[in-house]
């Protein structure tokens, strides 16, 4: 499983440009004041999950996002919330939730976040279902200084 996350982790680099060859952007700000922000802004994403608000979840997202869904690639914010706003419309309650980073890497404005997610997920008129979820995000810093999910694999 580990060597699975350094594998995603690699390629996810080599894709988003802060791996091999590539020019590394030059500092802003420290990785530990980057994991921080990032951090907080993941915190602010699930509690928006939680509120099973579709909006609130994909304001955390760039406005050209790339998001790969179960059903397929969506592209942008807009189609990140619509797909949301779908897939939250039945969620009752989402509970006993944690989320853990196990990977983090951060050059300049961008990260990756490579992780896992557990959590308890009450449907309307199901019972309730355990769930896990794997995640690997590229976030960018934008021209406000926010950190924005700008892929999510």
């Amino acid at each position: 499983m580990v060597r699975d996350q350094k594998l995603i982790l690699s390629c996810a680099l080599a894709l988003f440009g802060l791996g091999c060859g590539s020019p590394m952007p030059t500092p802003s700000s420290s990785p530990t004041a980057t994991r921080a922000a990032i951090d907080s802004q993941f915190t602010k994403l699930f509690d928006a999950y939680r509120q099973r608000d579709g909006a609130k979840v994909a304001a955390w997202y760039a406005p050209a996002a790339i998001m790969q869904a179960p059903e397929g690639t969506l592209n942008g914010r807009s189609a990140i919330q619509s797909d949301m706003q779908h897939g939250l419309a039945s969620v009752v309650s989402v509970t006993d939730d944690s989320a853990t980073t196990d990977e983090f890497v951060a050059a300049g404005d961008e990260a990756i976040q490579v992780g896992h997610i557990v959590w308890t997920e009450t449907d309307s008129g199901k019972a309730p279902v355990r769930d896990r979820l794997t995640f690997a995000l590229t976030w960018r810093r934008g021209a406000d200084s926010v950190w924005r999910i700008a892929r999510d694999l």
